[in-house]
């Protein structure tokens, strides 16, 4: 993920995951962050193209 975020990737970690396993921005690679929903409708309404499984 360090590669990603290197070469530009905006890099989110699933809120509700997060708070799952307690974890806290501070505790995340820099360049990562916590991310919303909120988020990931941005970045589906955004996108070309949209891989779900």
């Amino acid at each position: 993920m360090t590669l990603a975020i290197e070469m530009g990737a905006n890099v989110k970690v699933c809120g509700i995951c997060a708070r799952e396993r307690a974890l806290s921005q501070n505790e995340l690679i820099e360049g990562a962050a916590i991310g919303s929903m909120q988020d990931l409708i941005g970045w589906i309404l955004d996108a070309d193209k949209v891989v779900s499984f």
